[in-house]
């Protein structure tokens, strides 16, 4: 909503990360990290402890915060004036060219519905690579990013619709109050591979028959160290895929279970 407002009062905006954080064009690198202290510690602690990524930044993020305080609004504004003349900041143009693309219309019309489509399919897209299930509430946040000052909420959740309407979306349910969506893509391929599944049931040949299976989990057990024998479930996961006579065999757990 705070980039649509600027858009709309005629500044522009330069997007600085992919998670939709965005700037006010116009500033010059070393004026806006003078009024970014945070920021800037938050860069010195990654560089002196070798830590990169976006989960990183927000860890020491929290380490960094300081407790607020009651803050004197007139001190505080006095304080930016003066930091204001010290940077050598021209905010009457910046203002002034604001007002100008305001008066001209410049960049300043609705965006259209093909606009918010295409900002929803990246989303989808974006989302897609990472899972085959998404909540709502990440669709419309990472739209909302990817527009920028575009789109408002409830221009997303019309495209929402219509897409789910195309077929392109399909919505799964819902599950601790979170909207479960999928793209049309996603259960094609799930749909394939169920497919491939049954197919491949009793094709081939166990590895080996329950019993010398059961003999070779014995004697794995009895072989290991006390405090590295297989649990119950990794026997269980070796008994399984052993045994089977399907092509296509699956077990879920996590890592080291």
């Amino acid at each position: 909503v705070l980039a649509k407002e600027l858009k709309s009062l005629g500044y522009t905006i330069e997007k600085t990360r992919e998670d939709g954080l965005f700037e006010i064009s116009g500033f010059k690198r070393d004026q806006i990290e003078a009024f970014s202290k945070r920021r800037v510690k938050i860069v010195e602690v990654m560089e002196e402890l070798g830590l990169f990524g976006a989960k990183a930044a927000q860890a020491v993020t929290l380490g960094v915060r300081e407790n607020k305080v009651p803050i004197n609004r007139e001190k505080l504004d006095e304080h930016w004036q003066d930091r204001i003349k010290d940077l050598d900041v021209d905010l009457s143009e910046i203002i002034d060219h604001s007002k100008k693309r305001v008066r001209d219309g410049i960049d300043l019309a609705i965006t259209s519905d093909p606009a918010a489509d295409s900002a929803l399919n990246y989303a989808i897209k974006h989302l897609d690579e990472r899972q085959s299930v998404f909540k709502e509430k990440d669709i419309i946040k990472t739209t909302l990013q990817y527009a920028l000052g575009d789109l408002l909420i409830n221009d997303v959740t019309d495209a929402i619709t219509q897409m789910k309407a195309s077929g392109q979306l399909v919505f799964l349910g819902d599950q601790q109050f979170q909207k479960l969506y999928t793209s049309d893509k996603i259960l094609e391929q799930e749909q394939k591979i169920i497919e491939i599944m049954k197919k491949g049931k009793n094709e081939f040949d166990p590895i080996a028959s329950h019993e010398v299976i059961d003999l070779y989990l014995d004697d794995l057990t009895n072989r290991a160290p006390q405090t590295k024998k297989p649990t119950q479930c990794q026997l269980k996961a070796i008994r399984f895929l052993g045994t089977s006579s399907d092509r296509i065999v699956g077990v879920q757990g996590y890592a080291g279970t």
